[in-house]
């Protein structure tokens, strides 16, 4: 008999990703074995000692940071085999070549993730689609004005390019004079897309990162909205596109529109390095081929300087006005090195900030240009936002996964994360790149997606890290992609059902200390129940949700059943 579980602490422990200089003990099961070796990808081969219960064990201590891939080479009186991971965490199989390994994150030590995020709740604001304080007063090029009511829509060309940007006039005051609804809702933090000056409504095409874009106010009006947010005790987090920049720019000027200073127009601007020209001017690296998004050459010294190093670099400039830190654009695209300068000196100019990456699949071992990444290992990232728990959870509820496959996946997360990057995960429903969370409800479950989609909210509040509401999914907003998703916030007209659903749950996560910081346990009831449970000292609460038609557990269709504990 052969039997190991990487999830279960009988056969190793601790459990899951371990800081350097850790010591792992590893047991497994092979009574019929006479000799056992436990191997590994970097450290080599270790004979472990037989146990007289049949157990074999060794204890490792790995100290350098980095993917550690482990494996057991196990020889009886037939000959030689081995127990590899199956890519799927937990227990393994037998083989008889080419082993693959499970995985072991070693990470080095970083300090605790501040409490005003992890015990928090973030809120997602589209600017440009959430308030308005005062009419447009400010003349885009390429650009019209819509009616709060209208719905987006983009005037493109006969090749598909946008050749004009709808505006709604959302701004900072806005944002400002919404703070009351916004605490009263329990937000703790405000991720902010693209503030900075560009040609588009969604700011991804950065004009000027160092001038904050005139149709949502000024510095002035972004400072203010920083004193007080932080009166009520929302912290904001800002969106940092270093990949590229806008081809209407100071620092490409495509059009001319800025002068002719830009990479585009001049040969010999301060700018023509910071970007890759293949055939001068008109071929040149842009994100995914978007001409519209020349990408910066983040391995040139003078971009590093500009947006990391110098004195006034766009990350200190604003970093120094108090944020609470900032969410990386495509961090798949930043350089290892790039993205840990950028978080030692996030770091070093407020301790209490955080660094978020956009990443859509497992950060632990993202591998991106063929270049395994160190998001975790080399501190580059606190956390990531979690699409995968998105994904994983619609999956589960259209029947692509079972319980125990979904059980599976959030195990895997848990176990290939550091302690607190698991736990600062930003575990989304909706953003702005995907559809809205009650549209996905309705295209499931047509005959009752409100049922669906509380069991969603459920499952977002009570699940282990850190929850995020898109701006007006409390509000029942449709839409599905870009820029379905990205309709004004119905002032006046919000779906009080809904809204209801988010009052409740961030109610109980402002008030459950269990839900902001106790320990998890996933659960599972046949093929269509999941559950999870929080425990936090003599205090527990465990949510089970039922995604079939008949009652399963004593949980009705579509319904949840939530059970609080406390032996004290």
């Amino acid at each position: 008999m052969i039997k190991f579980d990487a999830w279960d602490t009988q056969y190793k422990t601790p459990f899951g990703a371990v800081c350097c200089g850790t010591s792992v003990t590893f047991r497994i099961l092979a009574d019929e074995c006479v000799q056992v070796s436990l191997c590994t990808d970097t450290l080599g081969s270790f004979e472990m000692d037989k146990q007289p219960d049949g157990y074999f064990k060794k204890t490792i201590t790995p100290v350098e940071s980095g993917l550690l891939y482990y494996w057991f080479c196990l020889h009886d009186a037939y000959g030689t085999t081995f127990y590899v991971g199956k890519h799927a965490g937990g227990t393994g199989q037998c083989c008889i070549k080419d082993p693959t390994g499970f995985q072991l994150t070693v990470y080095e030590q970083t300090p605790p993730l501040p409490e005003w995020y992890t015990q928090g709740i973030v809120y997602q604001i589209f600017p440009d689609r959430f308030y308005a304080a005062e009419p447009i007063s400010h003349a885009k090029e390429n650009a019209y004005y819509r009616d709060w009511n209208d719905a987006p829509a983009y005037i493109r060309d006969a090749d598909g390019n946008v050749i004009k940007w709808d505006f709604f006039g959302g701004n900072l005051k806005g944002i400002v004079q919404k703070l009351p609804y916004l605490k009263s809702l329990g937000i703790t933090a405000i991720y902010l897309n693209p503030i900075f000056e560009s040609a588009s409504n969604h700011r991804y095409s950065t004009a000027n990162f160092k001038q904050i874009d005139p149709l949502l106010g000024t510095e002035d009006d972004f400072k203010a909205l920083v004193h007080a947010a932080d009166k009520v005790g929302i912290k904001l987090i800002l969106d940092g596109v270093f990949n590229h920049v806008g081809a209407e720019s100071i620092y490409f000027n495509k059009t001319g529109r800025y002068g002719t200073d830009g990479a585009f127009q001049n040969p010999d601007s301060r700018y023509r390095n910071w970007f890759c020209f293949t055939s001068y001017p008109n071929v040149y690296n842009a994100w995914w081929g978007v001409s519209d998004l020349p990408s910066l050459d983040k391995n040139n010294p003078d971009v590093r300087a500009y947006l990391i190093t110098d004195t006034d670099s766009v990350i200190k400039h604003w970093t120094r006005l108090g944020i609470g830190g900032w969410r990386l654009d495509v961090a798949d695209e930043l350089p290892d090195d790039f993205l840990a300068l950028l978080y030692k000196t996030v770091k070093a100019h407020n301790a209490d900030a955080i660094v978020l990456g956009e990443v859509w699949e497992d950060a632990s071992n993202k591998i991106a240009y063929n270049t395994l990444k160190k998001y975790f290992t080399n501190r580059e990232l606190d956390c990531v936002m979690n699409y995968p728990f998105r994904d994983n959870l619609l999956a589960f509820f259209k029947g692509a996964l079972s319980a125990q496959q979904l059980y599976t996946q959030f195990m895997m997360q848990m176990e290939n994360y550091p302690f607190s990057a698991f736990y600062g995960n930003l575990n989304i429903l909706g953003t702005h790149d995907v559809e809205r969370i009650y549209t996905c409800a309705a295209s499931i479950c047509e005959e009752n997606p409100l049922a669906l989609l509380t069991q969603l909210v459920a499952l977002q509040f009570v699940f282990p890290g850190v929850p995020s509401i898109y701006y007006g999914d409390e509000a029942g907003l449709t839409g599905g992609k870009d820029p379905d998703n990205r309709k004004p916030f119905p002032w006046g007209k919000e779906n009080q059902d809904i809204f209801s659903i988010y009052q409740k749950y961030t109610s109980m996560r402002t008030s459950m200390q269990v839900l902001k910081q106790g320990n998890t346990m996933f659960l599972t009831q046949g093929e269509d129940v999941f559950g999870i449970k929080r425990y936090l000292g003599t205090e527990s609460f465990t949510l089970w949700v039922n995604r079939s038609d008949v009652p399963q557990g004593g949980i009705p269709p579509h319904g949840i059943r939530e059970e609080i504990q406390d032996e004290s």
